[in-house]
Formats: C-alpha cells, sequence, structure tokens
C-alpha cells in the first residue's frame, strides 16, 4: 500500500528492474483499505509506515494481522523517543507464530536537487541543515535506528 504516486513510481520501477513478478502495489492508504479486500497474501510488509495511519502502529498492525498473509513483516524506526513494545504488538494476534526481530542501523541521508530546495526545507522546519557535497549532489548525512519484524501464520 503505497497512497504517494512518486513512491510508488519508485517501487515500481525497483521491482521492474529486479523482474519480481506476482506483486501488486496498492494506491489506497492502509487505514481506508478494507481488510477482507486483502485475505490470503504470501507477504503484508509494513516499512516504517504504520506510525502515520489512523490508529497508529498499534491498530495499523492489528490490522495487518487481520489479512492472515502468510507472512508479515514489520520495519520500524525506534528510539526516536517514542516508546514501542514488541511484545504488545505480538499479543494483538493468535493466528501467527513471531519468527525473530532484527535491529539495524541503517543509513537514512537524504540528498537535495538544489541549493534551493535545502533553504525551502530549512524555512519550512526553521532550522539549518548541514549538508556535504558526495558525487556532486548536496547530502544531509544521517543514520536511523530501525527494527524488523517477522510472524508466520500458524497452520
Amino acid at each position: 500500500f503505497e497512497p504517494f504516486k512518486g513512491m510508488r513510481e519508485i517501487l515500481n520501477s525497483k521491482i521492474k528492474s529486479l523482474e519480481i513478478r506476482n506483486i501488486h502495489v496498492y494506491s489506497e492508504s492502509w487505514h481506508e483499505m478494507p481488510v477482507y479486500s486483502v485475505h490470503g497474501l504470501d507477504l503484508a510488509i509494513a516499512c516504517n509506515s504504520l506510525h502515520l495511519c489512523s490508529g497508529g502502529l498499534m491498530q495499523g498492525m492489528a490490522r495487518m494481522f487481520e489479512t492472515l498473509a502468510d507472512y508479515i513483516c514489520l520495519v520500524t524506526e525506534i528510539n526516536q523517543g517514542i516508546s514501542i513494545d514488541f511484545k504488545e504488538i505480538d499479543n494483538l494476534q493468535v493466528n501467527y507464530r513471531f519468527l525473530y526481530i532484527k535491529n539495524l542501523a541503517l543509513d537514512s541521508s537524504f540528498y537535495f536537487e538544489s541549493t534551493n530546495e535545502v533553504r525551502e526545507l530549512e524555512a519550512l522546519l526553521n532550522h539549518k541543515i548541514n549538508t556535504t557535497i558526495e558525487n556532486g549532489r548536496l547530502v544531509q548525512k544521517d543514520t536511523v535506528d530501525a527494527a524488523v519484524l517477522w510472524w508466520e501464520r500458524k497452520v
């Protein structure tokens, strides 16, 4: 589920370049999609998005478990000043076996097309953005901690 056209285009381009078949990217937002319409998925992935949904991460994951997908993967930022209780998330369901959690430090650098783009964002955020030049492009270097969690539906 990716409601933003630009992100869908990037994702579909990557899917095509990797020659992945049998995948569908829905244009609806997750909290608008009727869960019954996506029952039986092989894999449902939520990548750093459910906290943006109506009802937040907990309600978003409850809906994920309702899909009865064979596998569910949650990727979410951690250590960002918001407490996430992964046991509480796992307690939302009875049809899945928790497989594992893996913590990662990920590059979350942001590349800009121009100095004007940097200035516009600075004005919006009301603070200075530190950039450097990498391969001829302006970049704000950053990392983020993330957790990757997997569940498998019980047979």
